[in-house]
């Protein structure tokens, strides 16, 4: 049971309350989070690959947290931070601005494994179990998934974000976190 408990733990952990950073930061963490959880679900398949249902609510809550908040995350960067960097004209942004053009291109390759993943995670849902091969599909689609992220987020959190927030000061990172917030509420 120890599988199940640590699957479907708060997806607002202590861990977020204590970090004074802005949404997209939160988000990364989230993202993390959930990249985990399902990795833990596979990995904690029974041999017969019958999923109970504390394993099916917490794949279906983390393919539904991709589904909309992955892709909220990436507007969000696109629209309100990398726009606000572009228009700020600071000459000490030339790095920032060099990963940011990489980091939109990874947004396009990021969005496409989550919908692979989705696909092959969904299979084994609506099955209530997964085959060995589902699973080891699955397994290998959030593998390259991973591997997309975990630079991905690094060079965000210390590059990107801190650069950012240097140039644009802490009035503009909280707009850009209103905004988002606003964004959002009105997608909902």
């Amino acid at each position: 049971m120890g599988c199940v408990k640590n699957t479907v733990r708060s997806s607002a952990g202590p861990e977020l309350a204590s970090r004074p950073k802005g949404i997209l930061d939160q988000d990364h963490r989230q993202l993390e989070h959930r990249l985990e959880v399902v990795a833990l679900v596979l990995e904690c398949l029974p041999p017969s690959g019958v999923l109970t249902p504390s394993l099916s609510y917490a794949l279906s809550e983390a393919l539904d947290y991709f589904a909309q908040e992955a892709s909220w995350h990436t507007r969000d960067e696109e629209q309100s931070l990398f726009s606000r960097l572009r228009a700020a004209g600071d000459r000490r942004l030339a790095t920032a601005l060099g990963h940011v053009a990489v980091l939109e291109q990874e947004h396009v390759a990021i969005l496409n494994q989550h919908e692979l993943l989705d696909a092959a995670v969904r299979v084994g849902l609506r099955a209530g179990k997964f085959t060995l091969r589902q699973k080891s599909t699955a397994q290998r689609l959030l593998g390259k998934l991973q591997e997309v992220y975990r630079p991905h987020i690094a060079l965000e959190d210390r590059e990107v974000f801190p650069q950012a927030a240097a140039i644009l000061g802490p009035k503009q990172m909280k707009m850009i976190d209103r905004e988002i917030t606003r964004r959002r509420e009105t997608t909902t």
